[in-house]
């Protein structure tokens, strides 16, 4: 079993991540070109934007945890196009290159507006 975790610096994959290695689940961490994947996780450099990337990131995995998201800015194109299209390309290469694999979304309270 191997699962990918997309959003791995943030502050749920932060703290996800761990808790999967140290139970011995084969770890997968979508990064951005440049970036390291957390210890004892193999990294996969790669974009929500990039499909030949997410082809390569979800082939072979058994799951998928959906983490990534952009909501600290006020620039609401960026957010409406990383968090709808994104992971609108990550469901299409999970349909395309590990179509038996469980895609888990997960979100923090931070992306609900506040009234």
């Amino acid at each position: 079993m191997t699962i990918l975790v997309t959003g791995a610096t943030g502050l749920v994959g932060q703290r996800l991540l761990p808790r999967l290695v140290e139970a011995g689940v084969a770890c997968r961490a979508l990064v951005r070109p440049g970036k390291d994947g957390p210890a004892g996780v193999v990294a996969v450099e790669g974009d929500l934007f990039d499909p030949a990337s997410l082809a390569r990131a979800v082939d072979g995995v058994s799951s998928i945890v959906h983490l990534a998201a952009v909501f600290r800015t006020p620039d609401t194109a960026l957010i409406w196009k990383s968090n709808l299209e994104g992971t609108q390309n990550l469901i299409a290469a999970v349909q395309a290159h590990a179509p038996a694999a469980r895609f888990i979304l997960s979100s923090t309270s931070h992306v609900y507006a506040r009234n």
